[in-house]
This record gives structure tokens, sequence and C-alpha cells, in this order.
């Protein structure tokens, strides 16, 4: 349209620029509110940046666990002695493997790693230490990891080392999952953030979608309100709210996945013909008391409620060992763990790794007595 003396409207051309400008200022807001819900939520921003450090150098891409500690490097992580062994586990200062000695693989997340601690003062080294040189432990422990990379260890790694004995220690880095906005059973979102905790670059990028739904705050509010709705996940979760966007009650999505993970683990240690060892995860409870804030392992989790979370979580091993070759190692969670045997909220010290170690020790020991009798 034209004025009369054939010159455009204006208003018209102001109008549509207005209604533009409004429809990206709510754009605006929206994608804002929903980075300030996603950070309140899950305790860390979209968008962050990942620093360079020793650790980017200890740990290479993998396709499918996102990082694996590199065969054969020695670095001063986290200031303490770390050294790789060439089969990708930390050191333990076992022997050369025969056939005449009983090789014991531990898995776990950074706990079982050794994080904070010297290779010597890590607890699979120190169990390695206590049961000798007929033993060889391996430490397959990786920070972050939760059950479901264990599957993919357990399936196409630990066959080739042909392991007599796995432990899994194993539930702080699941129970970590709890109450996320769009849970999937293979933890999807877990598997993006172990880019940041490991410190790797993804190798193949993301279509544009892809990026989209990673990044956005719009679209994670999208997914927030959709999944309130009942729109998110098929099963009911019964929770409590707590202050800061936590919770102080249970995932019946998460406890399940966690269930038929562990069931998955037991399953595929006795395709191996090996015998499974399941360790409930202790925490340093004290130093959740009283808190009202959260942990950033378990960021969605109300401090004061994860302890008591934690031990109902390790209750889920409850009979998973009834009719198979595995047990559960109850006695580690009946010790009298203080806050004397914890670098924090659950590392352990090299008091604590002690403790641990002279626990499954015994049990070790036990296990293998019973069948060479």
């Amino acid at each position: 349209m034209k004025n009369r003396d054939g010159r455009p409207h204006r208003r018209r051309v102001t109008g549509g620029l207005a209604v533009l400008g409004a429809l990206f200022l709510l754009l605006a807001v929206v994608e804002v509110g929903g980075q300030a819900l996603f950070r309140l939520k899950e305790g860390r921003w979209l968008f962050r940046g990942r620093p360079v450090s020793v650790k980017s150098f200890v740990f290479r891409h993998h396709p499918y666990l996102v990082g694996v500690p590199a065969a054969g490097v020695r670095a001063p992580l986290w200031g303490k002695k770390l050294t790789i062994t060439a089969e990708g586990g930390r050191w333990t200062g076992a022997p050369p493997a025969t056939t005449d000695k009983i090789r014991v693989a531990v898995l776990g997340g950074s706990t079982t790693f050794g994080a904070y601690l010297p290779d010597e003062q890590t607890w699979p080294a120190q169990l390695q230490s206590l049961l000798g040189d007929g033993y060889v432990v391996s430490n397959f422990g990786v920070p972050g990891y939760s059950t479901a990379e264990h599957v993919i260890r357990t399936a196409l790694i630990l066959p080739e080392i042909e392991p007599d004995i796995v432990v899994f220690y194993t539930g702080w880095d699941d129970i970590g999952n709890y109450h996320r906005f769009d849970p999937t059973p293979e933890y999807r979102e877990h598997g993006f953030e172990q880019y940041d905790n490991l410190e790797i670059s993804a190798m193949n990028r993301p279509t544009f979608v892809e990026e989209l739904k990673e990044r956005s705050g719009a679209v994670r509010l999208f997914q927030f309100v959709a999944h309130r709705l009942g729109m998110g996940r098929s099963e009911e979760v019964a929770v409590a709210a707590a202050p800061e966007g936590a919770y102080a009650g249970a995932d019946a999505y998460v406890d399940r996945i966690y269930h038929r993970n562990l069931t998955t683990l037991r399953e595929l240690v006795r395709m191996q013909g090996a015998y499974a060892l399941f360790v409930p995860q202790v925490l340093n409870e004290a130093a959740f008391a009283g808190s009202t804030g959260t942990h950033p392992g378990t960021p969605r989790i109300i401090d004061e409620a994860a302890p008591g979370l934690m031990r109902r979580f390790n209750g889920l091993m409850t009979g998973l060992c009834e009719d198979a070759p595995c047990a559960v190692v109850e006695e580690v969670a009946r010790q009298p763990w203080t806050p004397e045997h914890f670098l924090d909220e659950g590392h352990f010290n090299a008091e604590g790794g002690r403790l641990m170690a002279e626990t499954l020790a015994g049990r070790i020991r036990r296990l293998v007595a019973s069948k060479t009798h």
C-alpha cells in the first residue's frame, strides 16, 4: 500500500518492525528464563567453558564411553602422582598377570579411580598390597562413570583380561541422575556432562537440532513444563519439593534403570565365568547434615536428604545375588565410617581407602578359599 503521493506506508513498516522486535524480545526472555531454570535445577549453566588442564591429557576420547584413561600416561593430576597402565587402568602395583594368579577387576567412579590421591593411596592399590602377589588387581575406575558406562566396559573390554572376580563400587554417579528434565534409559544427559567432567572435546559436531536441544534454554524450559505436566516420563515419581530447586525424595525412574543395569552387569559377569561383588557406596554423611544446599555430584538432591537417599539406593542391590554367582558386600556399609575417612563428601582419603581395602580383601580371601576347598 502507498500514500497518495506514491510513497509506502511508513506506519505499516514501523508496526511490522515493532511486532518483530516484540517477538525477538519475548524469545530472549524465554531463552534467558530457560537458561536460569536449567542452572537452578541442574547446578550448571548450559554454556560453560572447558578449561585446559592436565586432566585433558590423562583421558582420551572414546566413541561409546566419552573418555577413557590414556594408556601409559604419567602425570601430576590434582598435584598427585598418577600412572595409567598399558591396559588403560590406574596403577595398583600389581605383578604381571600369569595363569596362576587370580585376576580382580575393579570398576567404579572417581572414588575407585582415586580422585585427589597418589597412585599408592587409592583403595584398589591398597587392596593389591593386602592381597599380595597371588592376585592381580586392575583399577578400571573412571571419574563420573555410572552403571551405564560399566555395562559397556564389562561387555566389551573386561572379557579381554579374563577376570576371575569383578568388583563394582557404584551408586553415587547413578543417583546424580535423579530428577532430570528429560531422563532417558541410557543416562544421555549424564553422558554429555562427562565431556566437561573429563575435559574431552567431542569428535563429531552435533546437528543443528541436536545442538539446539542441548544448548537452548527455551527448549529446556519447554521440556521442563512438559515433564511437569506428565509428558516427560511414563512412571510416577513421588518427590517432595525442597529449597533451591532440589528434591528430598527418590526418583522411581532412575531406581528402575539402576536395578536393571545391576542385573545386566550380573549376567555379563556370569557369562564370562567370573564372580561379581557389588559394593554399596558410602558417603561422608556428616558433610551433608543440616545443609539445604546441593552437592555438584547430586545437584537436584537437597544435601540433608542425600545420605538417606544413598542408603535407600544401596538397598536396590538386595536380592540381586539370591540365585547367581555374585554377592553384595554389605559389610562395607556397616563399617564405622567417620569424617576422618574422607577428603570431602564422598571421596576416600588414604585411611578411608585402607578400611575399604581391608573389608574387601577379607571378603575376596573367603570367596577364593570357598572355591578351592
